[in-house]
């Protein structure tokens, strides 16, 4: 299973080429069997896989908006409104929230490229991530981001805490 996911995972996809999206089913033991299903996220997204699932398992069943729909709905979105609702939110804050910890002051020396850090996180630990995501019916980026916001709290001491990140 291990070399199925790493040879998957490692043949990515070719956005000019189908297919964009595989299955594998395979049989870990006489009567269970693990479906492995790829896709480029940008086919699916955390919001549209959750309601594709809901639907082929036999979830609750709720109508899911078409693309052009949310596009629709957003142009209809009172920005100034959005905006006042933001300012006031975030009032009082004027920067996002320190991890409060010392960092090495940089030299001349030091080095200017970014550096990468790669963690392997066990298996079970995604699975309890995964499994956490689904049954609060959110992403597992959304998991992440609140454990963030809590290390955040924890370590400045402070109730509120403020960080940003990037989407498309």
């Amino acid at each position: 299973m291990r070399d199925l996911l790493d040879a998957d995972r490692v043949r990515g996809f070719d956005l000019s080429a189908p297919p964009l999206m595989r299955i594998h089913l395979v049989r870990n033991s006489l009567d269970a069997h693990v479906l492995v299903w790829s896709f480029h996220h940008i086919l699916l997204d955390g919001w549209s896989v959750s309601g594709l699932l809901d639907q082929v398992f036999g979830g609750a069943v709720r109508p899911v908006p078409s693309y052009r729909e949310f596009i629709g709905w957003l142009d209809e979105q009172d920005v100034d409104a959005a905006e006042t609702y933001w300012r006031g939110a975030l009032a009082g804050f004027t920067e996002s929230t320190p991890l409060g910890i010392d960092r090495v002051v940089a030299t001349e020396d030091a080095a200017t490229e970014p550096t990468v850090h790669t963690t392997v996180i066990k298996d079970s630990i995604a699975s309890a991530l995964s499994l956490l995501a689904r049954s609060r019916r959110v992403t597992v980026n959304a998991v992440v981001q609140a454990a963030w916001a809590l290390l955040l709290a924890r370590v400045s001491g402070e109730r509120d805490v403020v960080f940003g990140t990037t989407v498309s």
